[in-house]
């Protein structure tokens, strides 16, 4: 009943996984890892469509990318340049993308009452944004606060670009979940004036960043003649991690510029510190997409790879349980896949005590004949609940309580005695009538030792039986005519 050693191709869904990584390490193969089979194809086009850079065109007709009506259900993280885009465009691109959950829309568009509920239906996580695309800034921001934000119940990250509207800080109580907020500073920010009321009002704020033009240890604002000091606002709130940052232009060559990691201030009030590329890399949302870089395996993938490596050679299980403490719990319930138990005397407790943990993994079971009791089997039967193979070699006759915890089992194949299942001195069928319906999926029985009579008027309750094994000796009474057998399991298969 066991997985076949020599069976090592990989699984479909690793296959799937290893491509899908494959393509979004290095997005520029995926033309080549298209090419591969039909059916490798739509598993990497997608990664293509993960992360969109555009630059919408003036042109209102049609869809601005026209493949975006068929991969734009893949598109996760959208930045909307300045260069020709316009609201029409913007609005396609909403309808056509409907899962994006990062969004910088940085093109200065005063989105219309269309364009607003098609990104009020996005599912957004992060957001960046000029404040004046989202409000009308000569109307109280307060009321359309109260509508348009409630509509993004999952955002966390909130970049607000160019410069900071007064009220904003009465309308960020719209945004609960708020987790990260990116502020511009210039002496456009009125509405920093009191940056306090922008905390206040978000309580479960992790991180504040201002972009300035010149870093020391405060932020130069406006209004205030003296800056704000962030060791101030980080003993106020002790749990934030307050940064100001610059850019900061290297030249590589003399005709190509880079732009390395910004200078950046940090205070934070504990021992943990900060850098700036740990910041950048882990918190700041200019960085949207996956960092190219990262090669590590997802913990899915590294968890398929563990267990089908246990299930192609389980003598290694003890030592794969050895790699980390996150391994163990994935190997060892192979071991537990397959039992093959001879029970002993003993009724009081488990047969085998680590079932209590790991019987729940166990698919298939055989009981042999050496020590086997009713009492044994049946808490087997209940401590190990999601058996679909079970051999039942021990001549037991099973109780009630054992008739039931055997009719809960999943099976799909059982090779049993039909004494444990019968009492052979009554009529079967009234038995079998309450017995087999139990078993919906099974497809698989073996009949050991011998068959009964009245067999055949019993199997038309397992109709989707599609193999059957019977016995060949002198005792075979229910064989004297096995087209009776046959004609009662019209989707036999195997004899």
């Amino acid at each position: 009943m066991a997985k076949s050693e020599s069976a090592i191709s990989l699984p479909v869904e690793l296959e799937r996984v290893i491509f899908e990584l494959a393509a979004q390490i290095d997005p520029a193969t995926v033309p080549s890892l298209a090419l591969v089979s039909s059916y490798v194809s739509p598993w990497v086009l997608p990664i293509i469509y993960e992360t969109l850079i555009v630059c919408l065109s003036s042109d209102e007709n049609g869809p601005p990318i026209p493949s975006l009506e068929r991969y734009g259900k893949y598109v996760r993280h959208l930045l909307v340049g300045h260069h020709g885009s316009t609201v029409a465009g913007v609005t396609s691109i909403f309808a056509l993308c409907p899962n994006i959950t990062h969004l910088a829309l940085w093109a200065v568009l005063i989105l219309d009452g269309t364009a607003l509920e098609g990104l009020k239906r996005l599912p957004l996580i992060r957001l960046s944004i000029h404040m004046e695309s989202l409000f009308d800034l000569s109307q109280s921001m307060i009321p359309q606060a109260e509508r348009i934000f409630p509509s993004f119940p999952q955002l966390t990250h909130l970049d607000v670009a160019n410069h900071v509207p007064e009220q904003l800080s009465d309308c960020l109580e719209y945004l609960p979940r708020l987790i990260y907020l990116s502020l511009p500073d210039d002496s456009k920010n009125s509405g920093l004036e009191s940056p306090e009321e922008i905390l206040d009002a978000l309580p479960n704020l992790k991180f504040i960043l201002f972009l300035t033009q010149d870093v020391d240890d405060s932020i130069k604002l406006g209004n205030p003649p003296n800056g704000i000091k962030l060791e101030e606002l980080g003993s106020k709130w002790p749990e934030l991690i307050v940064t100001a940052c610059a850019p900061v232009w290297k030249r590589r060559s003399r005709k190509t510029p880079r732009q390395t990691y910004p200078k950046m201030v940090t205070w934070k009030n504990s021992s943990l510190r900060l850098s700036s590329t740990d910041i950048l890399r882990r918190v700041s949302f200019h960085h949207m997409a996956k960092s190219e870089s990262a090669i590590s395996l997802p913990v899915e993938l590294e968890r398929v790879i563990f267990e089908l490596a246990a299930q192609i050679d389980p003598a290694t299980v003890p030592s794969l349980a050895l790699v980390s403490s996150y391994v163990s719990p994935w190997v060892l319930p192979i071991i537990y896949e397959t039992l093959i138990v001879c029970l002993s005397s003993d009724e009081n407790g488990p047969p085998i005590p680590s079932l209590e943990r790991y019987g729940k993994y166990v698919r298939h079971l055989l009981v042999g004949h050496h020590g086997s009791t009713v009492a044994g089997v049946t808490s087997i039967f209940a401590l190990c609940p999601n058996i679909t193979h079970l051999a039942l070699w021990a001549v037991l006759i099973l109780d009630g309580t054992a008739l039931e915890g055997l009719k809960r089992l999943p099976l799909i194949r059982l090779s049993i005695h039909m004494e444990s299942l019968f009492d052979l001195s009554q009529s079967m069928i009234p038995q079998a009538e309450r017995i087999f319906p139990s078993f919906p999926q099974l497809t698989h029985l073996d009949v050991a030792n011998h068959v009964p009579e009245q067999l055949s008027d019993c199997l038309e309750y397992l109709p989707r039986l599609i193999y059957l094994s019977l016995p060949d000796d002198s005792k075979n009474s229910g064989l004297e005519s096995p087209e009776e057998i046959l004609d009662a399991l019209p989707n036999l298969k195997v004899i």
